[in-house]
Parts: structure tokens; sequence; C-alpha cells
């Protein structure tokens, strides 16, 4: 039986494929020397589909990280980091004066970054809110569901930097953003994209459950103006990051060799010719991703920014 979107609850879905929950429980071992065996439980496979409505590639069934798996991830050093591009970015949206929520804010370093004043952060890890609270930033370990029952149209900016692709109740959790919006107001989300190098990396433990339930698209995110009261402003697209070449270049000798020996692949490919064809493109990208320095050779990054405007 299919399920139906997490977004738009609708059942016109496209199987994708599926994948042993055991290779997931191999590749988490292998990549980051990360057990997830109790994450899964009882769930011994996991299907891929695609929402064609509204172009949302999600997992079902959507096998969501405990606690200490996320607070695991927290000690790798690159896991929770103090700058991100999008920071940067919503300079342009968020005014000193502006009341903030930041949803999933981690150590709350956007409070720091933009040296806001009125801002409240939810985090579901609770050593991170030490941490937070270390810097006196407020952060309460709340859902967004719970914090809406009070605050109601209370904000003038709701953001959430890649929390998204981690919610399985993902209308539910957009709905409850909305509400806490002032009308007018606005709501931030940055992602991974689905339209980038970053869906056709093969053997990619955190693009996949326990840790990302959801793909999302420029039209997926579009599609939230079908269903909520919000009018899309812009969505951007971060340039390809330094830290990110040598993977973007691996990902595209990989396909390009594909292409060529007419191979398909998996989401988890450990087959002997999947492995070799891998090992191939590294040791490709290691020599040809100082061309990258020039900005004009770069694509799309990792990333993409949606910015929308509350209608009433």
């Amino acid at each position: 039986m299919k399920p139906t979107c997490p977004l738009s609850f609708s059942k016109n879905v496209q199987f994708l494929e599926s994948i042993d929950t055991s290779k997931i429980e191999r590749l988490y071992q292998k990549k980051l020397n990360l057990s997830v065996i109790e994450e899964f439980k009882s769930v011994k496979k996991i299907n891929f589909y695609r929402s064609v409505d509204s172009d949302l590639k999600f997992f079902s069934p959507m096998t969501i990280g405990s606690q200490s798996f996320y607070e695991t991830l927290q000690g790798l050093e690159w896991y929770y980091l103090d700058e991100k591009y999008e920071y940067e970015y919503v300079r342009n949206w968020i005014k000193p004066s502006c009341l903030v929520l930041e949803v999933g804010c981690g150590k709350g370093s956007l409070a720091r970054f933009l040296n806001l004043k009125s801002y409240v952060g939810l985090e579901y890890s609770e050593n991170a809110k030490r941490i937070a609270e270390k810097d006196n930033v407020k952060v309460l370990n709340k859902t967004i569901q719970e914090h809406s029952m009070n605050r109601t149209c209370s904000y003038d900016v709701v953001c959430a930097f890649q929390v998204l692709e981690h919610v399985d109740n993902v209308h539910n959790f957009v709905r409850e953003s909305v509400s806490c919006l002032k009308k007018n107001g606005l709501l931030i989300y940055s992602v991974p994209s689905a339209d980038s190098f970053v869906a056709l990396a093969k053997n990619n433990p955190l693009n996949m459950p326990p840790h990302h339930l959801t793909w999302w698209s420029d039209k997926s995110l579009q599609y939230l103006e079908n269903i909520f009261p919000l009018e899309l402003l812009e969505l951007h697209h971060e340039p390809l990051a330094e830290i990110h070449f040598r993977w973007y270049i691996s990902v595209l000798v990989l396909e390009a060799l594909k292409q060529k020996l007419n191979t398909q692949c998996s989401l988890i490919d450990f087959t002997f010719k999947g492995q070799l064809l891998s090992k191939i493109a590294e040791v490709v990208s290691a020599l040809i991703s100082d061309g990258l320095a020039n900005t004009k050779m770069r694509p799309i990054g990792h990333s993409v920014i949606a910015v929308y405007r509350k209608t009433s």
C-alpha cells in the first residue's frame, strides 16, 4: 500500500526504490563509525517515494533519529557550525529590530552571528541548549507544535536552517511555523537541494534515515504556496562551498562513468563495480577540484534558501 505525501497528503506518489535498513546501518558504521541499529528497531526495509503533486521525495516509514543519535552527531566538529552561508544571506531579510524564532537552533549561533536582541530558539538537544545558555541565548527544549500553542501571530521572522529535511510530520511543522508569524512576517527555510549534486551522491548516510527523511526540490518548496497562506519571495541557491569541491567533482565523475558504462546505482551501492567506480571518481576529484577555485566555474551548491511572506 502506497503512503501519502507528508506535505500534501496526496496518495499520488511514485515508488523509487527500496532499501534494507541493514545496508543503512552498515553505511553509517563504515562512513561515520556510528551504530544506528537501535534507531530502526523492527524496521527492516525503508522505501523511497516521490510525490507527483508536490515533487517532495520522502522515505517511508519515516524513522526519525532519537535525541541520543543527534547528540552523538553533535560530537562531530562540523555538525553544528557557528557560521553558515545562510546566516550571512539572511542579513538581507532579518533586521536588528525583528523578533525572531529559530526552530532547530542548535547552539543558537544565529543569535550571536546577527547580534539579535529579540530571539527565541527551539532545540531538540538538551546539550545544545546548555551551550547556548552559557552565552545568554534563549533556547527552549520545545517543538514548534508545543511553542505555537501560546505564541500565535507573535514573530516577525520564523526560520529553520537545515531542519525541515529531518521532520516527519512536515505539513504540521510548516503549519505551526506559519501560525507563529505575524501577518506579513517572514518564513525562512534552508534545506539540502534535491536539484543539486547532493541528490546524485551515492552511499551518503546523512541523506537518508534516521537523519534526512525528505528531499526538497525548488518545485516542492514552491508548492508551499498552494497549501499555506504564503507568498514565495525568493529561492536562493548557495554557490558551491569550498568544503564540497572534491565531493562535487567525485559525484560528477561517477555520474559520467555510470552513463558511459550504462550502469545504474541505488542510493546505497556496496557492489565491487560500484566501489571501483567510486574510487576512480575520488582519485580524479583530487586531481581536478582545484579548478573550482575560479568562482565562474562553480555550479550551485549543497543548499537552497526559501523566503516566504505570510499573506494572512
